[in-house]
């Protein structure tokens, strides 16, 4: 499959990589933010370069527990999530 789709990471992974709770990797995924592959059930994956795009067309900022995305995709420009 790694020869079809490249490097995939675990949404754990990816929340550990970004620093990040788990929550709202799942959150950005259901909101198209972060492109994932759902491997059937409540599987998930995000490949290298979709992660590679993410974070390359994103700014993020910590500031007392409230984390700050930024992407260059997204018409809102700023979105602001809790951390859990």
């Amino acid at each position: 499959m790694e020869k079809l789709l490249g490097k995939l990471y675990t949404v754990t992974n990816v929340a550990q990589m970004l620093g990040i709770n788990v929550k709202v990797i799942y959150k950005w995924i259901n909101e198209g933010k972060l492109t994932a592959i759902k491997l059937g059930g409540t599987t998930w994956r995000v490949r290298e370069q979709d992660l590679k795009l993410f974070s390359m067309n994103s700014i993020t900022y910590v500031v007392e527990n409230i984390i700050i995305v930024v992407n260059m995709f997204d018409t809102k420009a700023k979105v602001c999530y809790r951390q859990w």
